[in-house]
């Protein structure tokens, strides 16, 4: 699984991640994409159910990081699945 893959789960649990405008880029801010702070908060609270130990962010720039490190988390999960 690439982490464009990954990415595009982790925003289908968002429910209006049909919003996006662009492709995800790893150089870019996931709010170029289309997402405001209101679609951040969804995917979170969606990660938070999922993932209990998981901070929910207070701002947009900290919600974006929390995204972006946890695809490279199960990005990485699954390549040491993988080998």
């Amino acid at each position: 699984m690439t982490k464009e893959q990954i990415h595009a789960q982790i925003l289908e649990l968002a429910e209006d991640a049909n919003t996006l405008e662009t492709p995800i880029d790893d150089k870019k801010d996931l709010r170029e994409c289309g997402l405001d702070s209101i679609d951040l908060i969804g995917i979170l609270f969606h990660l938070s159910r999922l993932f209990p130990n998981i901070i929910i962010p207070e701002n947009t720039f900290m919600a974006t990081l929390t995204i972006h490190a946890f695809t490279e988390l199960m990005y990485t999960l699954l390549q040491n699945e993988a080998a």
